[in-house]
């Protein structure tokens, strides 16, 4: 059985839902994005086998949650925020919520089987913030 962890990512809480197919959902919490809140993440994680994660990239705040799953190991789908409002609105978003996009998240993988980010080497990071801020000034 495939599991899959949707996850909304805000400024300082991260909401997870899991689900094992594109109608049944497992559970749902909320979490901290601090040490206490990943090592839940990570043991809820770590019950399963292969877990499928997708989160939408919010800038900033979900680089922490895109370290965690680096630094755990685990593969994951990071969705632009234009392509998540374009796959969730057409099947999903009845309302725009930190649930329901969490929920709606991990759903739509069933259905759209999005194939995981590619790793890039941190340096190629360090220059796109540089030249981020370059342009900025």
């Amino acid at each position: 059985m495939q599991f899959v962890f949707g996850i909304d990512v805000s400024c300082d809480s991260v909401t997870v839902a899991v689900a094992s197919d594109e109608h049944t959902l497992l559970r749902e919490y909320k979490i901290n994005s601090d040490k206490a809140g990943f090592s839940r993440l990570l043991k809820d994680l770590r019950s399963v086998n292969h877990p499928q994660i997708i989160y939408e990239s919010t800038g900033v705040y979900s680089r922490r949650v895109r370290t965690f799953l680096i630094h755990q190991g685990y593969d994951f789908v990071e969705l632009n925020p234009l392509q998540a409002k374009l796959d969730l609105t057409e099947n999903f978003r009845r309302k725009k919520t930190d649930r329901n996009d969490a929920r709606d998240l991990a759903c739509s993988q069933y259905i759209r089987n999005r194939l995981t980010t590619v790793q890039e080497k941190p340096v190629y990071l360090d220059l796109r913030d540089n030249e981020r801020f370059y342009q900025q000034l």
